[in-house]
């Protein structure tokens, strides 16, 4: 089993996706690792030369995850709502969105803005209308996932719990 875990920049899907690898003895993945593997670049730099290249490695990054089982994915902030990403994702594993507020955003953006090229230049006024404008265009991907919860209220392990019973019934249901 796959285990995409999708969301905004700052909305722990690395901390989540490392524990919860953990706690079911799978193996991590950060997708924009892969990326900057396979390219020999940063992610700031890919995306300072191009959206559009960078979009098309991070799908390739993406796909080549096709043949990983029992595996947790964290995913780049971007990657479901490009070439039919999330789709592909729901097909041939368990969604996972991290949803938080855009003000939640914003607190934990401000700290960490360093590495992330969508934020570069932004003061900390613009920061906000950035956040609130781009999961606007991007809420709509996210809200496709099989399960949507707030990283805030519930742990790991509670987590993991509803992920093994959406998987469990999703299971006996393609049985049938």
């Amino acid at each position: 089993m796959k285990i995409y875990l999708i969301g905004f920049m700052g909305c722990s899907k690395t901390i989540y996706g490392k524990a919860l690898a953990n706690i079911l003895n799978y193996s991590f993945l950060d997708l924009d690792e892969v990326i900057t593997t396979i390219s020999k670049a940063s992610i700031e730099d890919l995306f300072s030369e191009s959206e559009n290249m960078f979009r098309t490695i991070e799908t390739n990054a993406f796909i080549s995850t096709i043949s990983l089982d029992n595996c947790v994915i964290a995913t780049g902030v971007g990657t479901p709502c490009f070439n039919k990403n999330m789709e592909w994702m729901n097909n041939n594993g368990i969604t996972v969105y991290l949803k938080l507020t855009s003000t939640r955003l914003q607190e934990r953006l401000t700290i960490q803005k360093k590495g992330r090229p969508l934020l570069k230049g932004l003061q900390s006024n613009e920061l906000l209308d950035y956040i609130q404008n781009t999961l606007e265009l991007r809420t709509p991907f996210h809200n496709r996932a099989h399960i949507i919860v707030d990283p805030i209220e519930i742990s790991v392990q509670l987590l993991n719990n509803i992920i093994t019973n959406f998987h469990l019934a999703n299971f006996k249901i393609n049985s049938l």
